[in-house]
């Protein structure tokens, strides 16, 4: 749901027990004001709200394009991840039995070759964040078939503020964001 970054300061400014209609955009004697402080927070909030949340606030997600997704030999593969990538809600290759709602980085997939550590398998299949040459990229292990394709990979997107100064998050999260602009910005100044 796309959400004013309006609304997010003011709800940030109640909490704090300021009213919103006294705290403008205007110069304070060349520094920031508040409103245009808590705005440059927003997206960081945003971020961190989203991380935290449990998978079932999210009602929209994006797909991981199928196209990008390699498996090699000894059933570790990767799939490229794109740029506005941030958080893994569903993995699952065709030959595996269940899907990867969380990325493991205590034991993981590397490139080729299973960490001594981690046993996985289709039933059991294991995803870690990692690097490739060709880009930033989801890493697994558990595919028994050299051709097993991608049949579910969905992911949410970085919270970004667009030009019609809005940012897309659940509803659910507003308070939480608004909470996390008040905790970042009391942070840096103190």
């Amino acid at each position: 749901m796309a959400t004013d970054v309006e609304l997010l300061i003011d709800m940030a400014l109640r909490l704090a027990g300021e009213s919103p209609a006294h705290c403008g955009y205007g110069e304070e004697g060349g520094a920031l004001t508040v409103r245009r402080r808590l705005r440059q927070l927003v997206e960081p909030a945003a971020a961190q709200a989203v991380r935290e949340a449990p998978a079932s606030v999210f009602a929209t997600w994006r797909e991981l394009d199928p196209e990008g997704v390699t498996v090699e030999a000894g059933g570790c593969g990767y799939a490229l991840l794109p740029a506005d990538f941030m958080r893994l809600l569903s993995f699952r290759m065709s030959d595996w039995r269940v899907a990867v709602e969380r990325v493991d980085e205590a034991r993981g997939a590397c490139m080729g070759r299973l960490y001594p550590e981690a046993y996985a398998s289709p039933s059991r299949p294991v995803c870690r964040l990692g690097q490739r040459p060709e880009g930033r990229a989801l890493l697994f292990a558990g595919s028994r078939s050299p051709t097993a394709t991608l049949t579910q990979g969905l992911y949410v997107a970085q919270p970004r503020i667009d030009r019609r100064g809005t940012i897309e998050v659940p509803e659910e999260l507003l308070a939480a964001i608004a909470s996390k602009m008040l905790a970042i910005a009391a942070k840096s100044e103190g």
